[in-house]
């Protein structure tokens, strides 16, 4: 049997289901497009800092990070292969990987509000577009409160939900903690591992990461 037509008021608004669904189309294939090239432009600026090595640094003539963009498709294509092998049927093994991703993203929060405290004690007096009010206790308070919200999130994300297979949660929450660990340390042991030749063209005055300053002395002055 055929569908009813939407109506709403009595008037025929098939037209705009049709028109709405082309638009989310649409929206959907942009929101595709910034979550594949966004974080490419995020490693791409830590490539040009030598933070990844120089193979990884190589660009187009428009300025487009080609090897990171075939470094994530082979990624991506791994971690859909993952689709196939992890137990249950394709709903629960996305949401596997849609847990993960989220697991991972949060722990970006918990450096995040963490750093927030550090520079107010080591840097308190750099100016800011926006200073937390209370002092040191009130960023205590805000960044405090902050992690205790991403560690309850970060709990809640550990309950398998009702499509994972019954007998499986203790894997679950294996794939989850053990994939997290090794996605968060990976870039800490690319930075433990960087080099000195792997920084490419800077500008003038900034040094690679890790660099010593210049000498000074008689003669010399230190590079502001």
């Amino acid at each position: 049997s055929s569908r009813p037509t939407p109506r709403v008021f009595g008037a025929n608004l098939g037209w705009l289901v049709t028109t709405l669904g082309v638009l989310v189309v649409i929206g959907a294939v942009a929101e595709v497009l910034a979550w594949v090239y966004g974080p490419i432009r995020g490693l791409g600026v830590a490539a040009r800092n030598g933070d990844l090595p120089p193979f990884l640094q190589k660009t187009n003539r428009e300025g487009i990070p080609v090897a990171l963009m075939i470094l994530q498709g082979v990624v991506v294509s791994i971690f859909g292969v993952i689709f196939l092998i992890l137990p249950g049927d394709v709903n629960s093994s996305f949401w596997e990987l849609f847990a993960l991703a989220t697991t991972v993203y949060l722990v970006m929060y918990f450096i995040m509000y963490a750093a927030a405290i550090k520079l107010r004690y080591s840097e308190p007096d750099t100016p800011r577009p926006f200073r937390v009010p209370g002092g040191k206790l009130g960023m205590w308070l805000l960044a405090g409160w902050g992690i205790a919200a991403m560690g309850f999130v970060f709990v809640i994300a550990m309950v398998p939900p009702t499509q994972i297979p019954e007998g499986t949660p203790l894997t679950y929450e294996i794939f989850l903690v053990v994939g997290t660990a090794v996605i968060v340390a990976i870039p800490f042991v690319i930075y433990w591992l960087r080099k000195p030749s792997w920084g490419g063209p800077r500008p003038a005055g900034q040094r690679p990461v890790g660099a010593a300053d210049p000498p000074t002395g008689p003669g010399r002055t230190r590079a502001s």
